[in-house]
């Protein structure tokens, strides 16, 4: 019998999308004379290919989805002029999915394929949101809790940068919900697809292995921890082949409690803090760390929900000042949490935990509110 999306959820994507999608017309109006393909945030001091030409600019040094970009023109590296638009190559080519996927749709055509690019950012990101509304209705509880989401920090950050970071968060909820409902091999593209697209996207097909070997399903539990590696290590042969890159440690890691507790102490000292987007996201990060503990104490920690949420959790401590540089800095290595958060809260027994995981989605969405605040200043300021 064929299955029909509950209405609520329907009507959480169709807000979801008119909402961002009316907030991306309007900033695009704004800040990039209507040209949605500033939202690449493209650096005014960097090489940029020619494909590039008559993208607006912004800032000196831009933001991180213009890398990728790049790589959805030319996702084989063919051009020495991609090599040379890349930060860095070997680390930013490590996360192909959304470039290489832009790429396909558009057959090869370099200048559509930046626009399908974020186009799959912005569409991803939404259905994110969707997923765990989804994921709500099958528990027995109120999709429309989803919403809450759609202006958390961190796919604030997604959307107005065009990073793959919605993409990631919506990839490693999609693998631990179809695993759940044992559609096994979904769950395997899924959890395939989330490691091709950012590496804590392995998060989730890992977790599963552990949920799986501990039930004594040890074949299942070793599919899902090599499947997911054999299109990534492909990849990297193939790269290595290519252009022979030099590996660089990821520069966000550092040792853990310094720059969260660095960030908590200039925060603090900063005013006003209740309208500071910095104060609820540090918040939120600070939150996210408490629960993941609270959680990892709890009877069903093993359980791959609970697993991925506390592996976000020990992130958050091991963040490197470079990564709390700024709030959409954080929020995006953090995106899966308020998710995950919202799937745990739903299903939580006690009260003072289920209290703590939606502070957690309450302090990234609020930062996020601030943020959209701050992207309309120029049109709210001109009334």
């Amino acid at each position: 019998m064929r299955r029909h999306l509950d209405p609520a959820v329907l009507g959480v994507a169709a807000i979801t999308l008119v909402v961002w999608g009316v907030l991306l017309v309007v900033v695009a109006q704004v800040k990039f004379a209507g040209d949605p393909r500033g939202f690449l945030v493209l650096g005014e001091r960097l090489y940029h290919p020619e494909s590039f030409d008559g993208i607006p600019r912004c800032g000196r040094f831009g933001y991180d989805g213009q890398f990728y970009a790049a790589l959805a023109a030319d996702p084989f590296l063919r051009s020495p002029d991609t090599l040379k638009a890349l930060d860095a190559p070997a680390y930013r080519a490590s996360r192909i999915l959304l470039p290489l996927l832009a790429w396909c749709a558009v057959l090869g055509n370099a200048r559509a394929a930046i626009v399908a690019y974020q186009v799959l950012c912005w569409t991803l990101s939404v259905l994110a949101v969707v997923v765990v509304s989804l994921w709500l209705r099958e528990e027995g509880r109120s999709p429309w809790w989803g919403l809450v989401l759609g202006v958390n920090a961190g796919l604030v950050t997604a959307i107005f940068r065009s990073t793959q970071d919605g993409a990631a968060a919506f990839l490693i909820v999609a693998t631990l919900y179809l695993a759940q409902r044992k559609s096994h091999c979904r769950a395997l593209g899924a959890g395939v697809a989330a490691n091709l697209c950012r590496e804590t996207g392995y998060l989730a097909p890992l977790a599963v292995s552990v949920h799986e070997f501990v039930a004594k399903r040890y074949r299942r539990a070793l599919l899902y921890v090599l499947v997911p590696l054999v299109p990534q290590l492909a990849w990297h042969a193939y790269l290595q082949a290519t252009w022979h890159p030099n590996f660089r440690f990821p520069a966000s890691v550092s040792a853990p409690f310094v720059a969260l507790t660095g960030k908590l102490v200039a925060v603090l000292a900063s005013r006003p803090l209740l309208l500071s987007q910095e104060f609820w996201g540090t918040l939120a990060a600070c939150l996210t760390v408490l629960a993941g503990l609270v959680v990892a104490l709890r009877r069903d920690r093993l359980e791959p929900v609970r697993l991925v949420f506390v592996a976000f959790g020990v992130l958050a401590l091991f963040l490197a000042p470079r990564a709390y540089a700024d709030v959409y800095g954080f929020s995006r290595h953090l995106i899966a949490a308020p998710f995950l958060a919202v799937v745990l809260a739903a299903r939580e027994d006690s009260r003072s935990v289920r209290v703590l995981l939606a502070s957690v989605v309450a302090a990234f969405s609020l930062a996020g509110l601030l943020m959209i605040a701050g992207e309309l200043r120029p049109l709210i300021g001109s009334f």
